[in-house]
């Protein structure tokens, strides 16, 4: 049993409320027009003092600057791009009023699901406590044929040709990946069902802990 909806959920509802905490605070275009009027001011200023000084003069120099500043600090105003910067405007369009019904209604759907949830945690950490991990039990495999027969050929060897010849290293390495293999399917025990489910079963409630402390965190 695999439970990704709730991690899903958990996801989706700390995204979703992080993304609407949008809120409309209106903004006139007054500090935009101050800005764009002080520029051409300066502007005025600078060429005057470039014709009456020089383009290089220390006077103009200065007086140039003071325009690249103040068309900085324009265009830093000017520059929003996320959907609470568009909301946030003089008059409010459909679409904000939108935004903002929808940021209602997620936190009406996650308060009034609260129970639920914490509910379904509460059944999904007892079921988890109730189950219990089985050691498998090791067992020694059954001497096969095959074993017998690879051991006695290796013994043969050894007696004729000495413990150090080819052939005899060769037979007892036989022996011994025969011996290997026998022991591997002796304690290649599986998990029951219920072990396989304790994981994933652990990995939900913190899913759902999560969500809910979010929901506790937003009220």
């Amino acid at each position: 049993m695999k439970f990704v909806l709730p991690a899903v959920v958990a996801a989706l509802a700390s995204s979703s409320i992080e993304a609407f905490t949008a809120k409309i605070s209106p903004r006139t275009t007054t500090q935009l027009k101050a800005v764009r009027s002080s520029s051409d001011a300066l502007v005025a200023e600078a060429l005057a003092l470039s014709n009456k000084y020089g383009a290089t003069s220390k006077e103009a120099r200065l007086a140039w600057e003071a325009v690249e500043e103040i068309n900085a600090s324009d265009n830093s105003v000017a520059s929003m791009g996320n959907l609470n910067d568009e909301c946030d405007v003089e008059v409010v369009s459909q679409d904000c009023l939108e935004y903002n019904a929808a940021l209602e209604e997620l936190q009406e759907l996650l308060q009034a699901n609260q129970p639920k949830i914490s509910a379904l945690s509460e059944d999904i950490s007892k079921t988890v406590s109730n189950v219990k991990l089985s050691v498998p039990n090791a067992s020694a495999a059954p001497q096969s044929k095959e074993l017998q027969a690879a051991l006695e050929e290796a013994r043969r060897i050894t007696a004729e040709e000495g413990t150090t010849s080819p052939n005899a290293a060769v037979a007892w390495e036989t022996v011994e990946q025969i011996a290997a293999r026998g022991n591997t399917n002796a304690i290649g025990a599986k998990l029951t069902e219920d072990e396989c489910f304790l994981e994933a079963a652990q990995e939900a409630c913190a899913a759902l802990e999560e969500l809910s402390r979010i929901i506790e965190n937003r009220n």
